[in-house]
C-alpha cells in the first residue's frame, strides 16, 4: 500500500491527466549471486509510473479543466511517462540505482520496454541511454522523465536533468487555480466526489470553503500536508481539531479553462 505522501503525488498526477501504477518492481532476476534461495531480489522500486496519452482533456461543455504547466508543458501531442520517486521527510536524493544510472541502463530498458511505449529498436537504445544519462528523453511523439516529488529540491541533482517537482508547487496549485476556478467561471463553488479520499476533499475545503487570502490556505493545507510531516498522517478527528473553521463536506472544486 502507498504511503500517504505517494497517494497525494498520485492525485495530483490524477488531475493533470496521468494514469499511475503504484510500487513498480524491477526485478534482478540476471544477479545470480544474489537470489536467495528461490528469492528473486529486486534493483529497484519506482513509487509511480505514471502515463498521460497525447490527446488528454477533460471538459466540460466549452470548458476544459485546467493542468498544471509545470507537469504538462512541453508534452502536447506526446505519450508523457513520468517515473516517480516521493521522498518524504528531508530525504531528497534519487535512489542509489538512479545516481549513477548510466551505469545501469539495463535498468532504464527494464522500465521502458514494460511501459511499451517505445518500440525495442534503434530508437529504444537512444531514448534508453539518454534517460540514463541526463534523467530525459524527448522524441517526435514521446516524453520521459525521472521526477522526484520533495520537499525541495536537490541542486546537484537538479543540475544532472533531475525533474523536481515540491510538495508546496503541488498544493499552490490545487489551491489557487484548481480550487478557485468553479466560482471564476461562476459555475458554482464546488463539485462532489464522495468516492475520493477525505485528505484529498480536506484540501479542497480548505480552497474552497475557509476564509482568508489564498497566501493562509496554501500555508493552512501544509500545515496537516507533506511539506510539513512528509506523509498526511492526520486522522480527521485531529484535522478538524486543527483547523475548526473546515466544513463538514466531501466537495471537491475542479478548475477549467475555456476550450478553443
Amino acid at each position: 500500500m502507498a504511503d500517504r505522501a505517494t497517494e497525494f503525488v498520485r492525485w495530483y498526477l490524477r488531475f493533470n491527466g496521468y494514469f499511475s501504477i503504484e510500487a513498480f518492481v524491477v526485478h534482478a532476476a540476471d544477479r545470480v549471486r544474489k537470489i536467495n534461495g528461490d528469492i528473486i531480489p529486486e534493483r529497484t522500486e519506482c513509487d509511480l509510473l505514471s502515463i498521460r496519452l497525447p490527446y488528454s482533456r477533460e471538459v466540460a461543455e466549452n470548458l476544459c479543466m485546467a493542468n498544471d504547466p509545470q507537469i504538462v508543458d512541453g508534452g502536447e501531442g506526446k505519450t508523457d511517462l513520468l517515473i516517480c520517486e516521493v521522498k518524504s521527510g528531508k530525504d531528497n536524493a534519487p535512489n542509489p540505482v538512479w545516481k549513477h544510472a548510466s551505469t545501469h541502463r539495463d535498468m532504464v530498458e527494464y522500465i521502458v520496454r514494460f511501459c511499451g511505449i517505445i518500440p525495442e529498436n534503434e530508437n529504444f537504445k537512444s531514448a534508453c541511454r539518454d534517460i540514463s544519462r541526463s534523467y530525459g528523453f524527448t522524441g517526435e511523439d514521446t516524453r520521459i522523465r525521472y521526477v522526484i516529488f520533495s520537499r525541495i529540491p536537490h541542486e546537484r541533482h537538479q543540475k544532472r536533468g533531475v525533474t523536481y517537482i515540491t510538495f508546496r508547487s503541488i498544493i499552490e496549485f490545487l489551491v489557487s487555480i484548481r480550487g478557485q476556478s468553479w466560482t471564476a467561471a461562476k459555475l458554482g463553488v464546488a463539485s462532489q466526489h464522495q468516492q475520493w479520499p477525505q485528505f484529498v476533499c480536506e484540501i479542497f475545503n480548505i480552497a474552497n470553503h475557509a476564509t482568508g487570502s489564498l497566501e493562509k490556505k496554501v500555508a493552512d493545507v501544509e500545515k496537516f500536508g507533506p511539506v510539513r510531516l512528509g506523509l498526511l498522517l492526520f486522522s480527521r478527528c485531529h484535522f478538524e481539531s486543527q483547523l475548526p473553521f473546515l466544513k463538514p463536506s466531501f466537495s471537491l472544486s475542479v478548475s477549467f479553462q475555456r476550450c478553443n
